[in-house]
């Protein structure tokens, strides 16, 4: 009998969707908001993540510009190799 079963496919697919939903900067979707930003100095050392004196924190360097978010789904469109029937 196991008490705690894990499956972990679900959890690598919480794993994907927070990441892209991170890099893409969806609204609402994303954990990087003002709250984690203030706990953010107690627990790690990045200053350019901190928020700053108007209440606001910076653009951190993961999040894609229009452009770069074009390139990711042109590779996704034109490189990525999917099962037949998978994706249309």
């Amino acid at each position: 009998m196991l008490r705690h079963s894990l499956d972990v496919m679900q959890i690598e697919k919480n794993n994907f969707d927070n990441i892209i939903n991170l890099i893409l900067d969806m609204l609402g979707k994303t954990k990087d908001n003002l709250k984690s930003r203030l706990n953010l100095p107690d627990i790690y050392e990045c200053p350019e993540l901190y928020v700053i004196d108007n209440g606001k924190g910076l653009i951190p360097i993961f999040i894609l510009n229009a452009k770069e978010k074009k390139e990711l789904f042109d590779w996704i469109i034109h490189s990525v190799k999917f099962p037949n029937g998978l994706c249309i």
